[in-house]
């Protein structure tokens, strides 16, 4: 509650039901979408095959 009262989150549950149901997918493809366009970074190569050689490390 220290936590929630600190950042300003409000704490709600899911809807029940059908209405409520397909909640969870967006909101882990959201984080999943977030994830992968603000926090992984984007290698620095200057070809294909230098790619492959960091990918294979």
């Amino acid at each position: 509650m220290a936590f929630r009262g600190w950042a300003g989150f409000d704490a709600f549950s899911c809807r029940l039901g059908l209405i409520g149901a397909h909640e969870k997918g967006g909101v882990e493809g959201q984080i999943g979408w977030f994830r992968r366009d603000h926090l992984v970074p984007v290698p620095d190569v200057a070809s294909i095959s230098e790619l492959n050689a960091l990918i294979d490390q």
